[in-house]
């Protein structure tokens, strides 16, 4: 038997940390968490996982009730578009969370729709080769981050005003991540945290915030993420389901995250194209 069944309107969450980031970790998270009485709003985080196929089923915490014990682990970005949209419409929203920090969009594409890309090959050279690079990136990273350490222990040694100084100039390399584990295979998480859902009653819409891992192949962006939105309506089979995004920041100060001080704004002209496609914003 069912209880506490609600009928409304469902939008699928996704992207990368954006997207991710809890509702326990906004500026003003206590206030928000304290007026967390919404029992019109669920929430559904689906567990990180890749596949090489398609899968059918996937780990999640199944729908969840927005109270203030619950909404700390929700989508941020999520829960407060589905507040302002409840408040105005009356109408029951749940919200399918199916995001992974730091992920690029091709993993969230298929193979079928990459296939139709003309840089397929390229793509592909390009990846094969990344995958053959790791060992001599992580000697690097080793290498760099050694150096690093070491500076920035002098840096402490020689007092409080220096040490805030080195703080302040560019952090730190990433380690790099295993390629042949991580979450950068191409369709790894669209065939095994997306196609558990296809196709899915009727979505309302997808609500999509990433780019920043694909900044640095920005020329690309615009015809992957053209790809990837046609792919999923088709794939739901809802026509032109409504695709709405959030475009990268530009409050990135020169040198900090935006290494070559444009690469954002060229990732953010590549979501502007893209709004040539019906439906979307």
């Amino acid at each position: 038997m069912f209880t506490d069944v609600l009928v409304g309107d469902v939008w699928l969450l996704s992207g990368q940390s954006n997207m991710e980031w809890n509702v326990d970790r906004v500026n003003n998270a206590d206030a928000e968490i304290a007026a967390a009485n919404q029992p019109l709003i669920r929430h559904l985080k689906v567990e990180h996982r890749l596949a090489k196929e398609f899968r059918r089923a996937v780990d999640n915490t199944g729908w969840l009730t927005v109270t203030p014990e619950t909404v700390g682990n929700f989508s941020a970005v999520g829960y407060i578009f589905a507040r302002e949209v409840q408040h105005a419409t009356r109408v029951p929203i749940g919200l399918l969370n199916i995001s992974w920090g730091g992920s690029p969009i091709e993993a969230w594409t298929s193979a079928e729709a990459l296939d139709g890309l003309p840089n397929r090959k390229v793509f592909d050279d390009r990846y094969d080769a990344f995958l053959a690079s790791y060992p001599d990136r992580l000697a690097k990273w080793e290498t760099d981050n050694d150096a690093y350490e070491a500076a920035r222990a002098t840096a402490e040694s020689a007092g409080t005003e220096a040490l805030t100084t080195f703080d302040q100039s560019p952090r730190r390399a990433w380690k790099p991540a295993d390629p042949a584990h991580g979450h950068g295979r191409p369709s790894a998480m669209f065939n095994a945290m997306i196609t558990p859902f296809l196709p899915y009653g009727r979505l309302r819409g997808t609500l999509w915030y990433q780019g920043e891992t694909n900044a640095n192949r920005h020329d690309e962006y615009h015809a992957w993420f053209t790809a990837m939105i046609i792919d999923w309506r088709a794939k739901f089979e809802q026509g032109d389901l409504p695709f709405y995004w959030v475009p990268l920041a530009n409050y990135q100060s020169p040198g900090h995250w935006d290494w070559n001080d444009r690469q954002w704004a060229f990732l953010r002209e590549a979501q502007d194209q893209t709004l040539a496609l019906p439906n979307t914003a």
